[in-house]
């Protein structure tokens, strides 16, 4: 049953209008950040500013393999679009009553959820995949403009697949979060803003208001999701030699791994325990 049931959410989020929306304005904003990027080599606006250091890396970044893995940030910087479609989606249940109709069917709850939860992995990685594919085509014309080459032999594909998957992995907590707030208030608009306060102010304030308190209780900061994401994505090397410096709340990456998993795991239990507790007759 569990099958069958992540194989209909799987057909029904790929055919969901808002994803499709969701998906172009990915590509065109990697399409177009990319374009400026190379423009900004061949001299910049009045009124912007780039610095030696961060002029130095623009080739490196428009360009293949670097090009490949920052299309890959894109998708955690623009986190806000699978926000809003995680929100969209697990909300309409309420509205189309279609939990109701599942559960009328003899269906256990936690298994629904669990496949209504586990169907969103899809949507994730199709994130993933146009933000590459977008990137790739867009840098391999500026690649062969500079270089007049791809440097295919300079593409570490295993590594580029492991930097997807890092990637992908390091939004769960978010997705779990909205999915909860959705379950918990039946409304999308809650759930979207909800998200978005904590992902955008709040969770910017805890790290900053952790940072400033005693070492013991500054290093709590570390195990938030933002400080958990950025400890695994500091793997997806872009530049080799251009890596900032250590930074001194980022966690080692079994820690982020298991922390983002101990997040991702008890917003959704938390939403399941809320869900086998709603009332549906009405």
């Amino acid at each position: 049953m569990f099958w069958n049931i992540l194989a209909i959410e799987n057909t029904k989020n790929l055919k969901h209008r808002l994803l499709r929306v969701e998906l172009i304005l990915l590509a065109l904003l990697v399409m177009s950040i990319l374009f400026f990027l190379y423009a900004s080599v061949h001299g910049t606006p009045d009124g912007v500013t780039i610095s030696d250091e961060d002029f130095a890396k623009i080739p490196h970044l428009v360009t293949w393999p670097g090009a490949l893995v920052f299309a890959l940030h894109f998708v955690v910087g623009t986190k806000l679009l699978l926000i809003a479609f995680v929100g969209a989606v697990t909300a309409q249940e309420y509205t189309w009553r279609t939990f109701p109709l599942w559960l009328s069917r003899g269906t256990p709850r936690p298994l629904l959820l669990a496949a209504k939860f586990t169907a969103l992995l899809i949507p994730i990685f199709a994130f993933i995949v146009v933000a590459l594919l977008s990137g790739a085509v867009v840098s391999a014309i500026l690649s062969m403009q500079i270089h007049g080459t791809l440097h295919l032999d300079q593409v570490n594909f295993w590594q580029l697949g492991l930097s997807a998957i890092r990637t992908a992995y390091s939004l769960l907590p978010y997705v779990a979060l909205t999915f909860l707030l959705a379950i918990a208030t039946r409304s999308a608009v809650a759930a979207i803003g909800g998200s978005l306060a904590y992902g955008l102010i709040i969770e910017s304030v805890l790290v900053q208001s952790l940072a400033l308190q005693t070492a013991s209780v500054g290093q709590l900061a570390k195990f938030l999701p933002t400080m958990l994401a950025d400890s695994l994505l500091a793997l997806n090397q872009i530049i080799p030699g251009l890596e900032e410096g250590a930074q001194p709340l980022l966690a080692a990456p079994v820690t982020a791994i298991l922390g983002i998993a101990a997040w991702t795991i008890s917003l959704f239990a938390l939403a399941l325990w809320i869900f086998r507790r709603q009332d549906f007759t009405g």
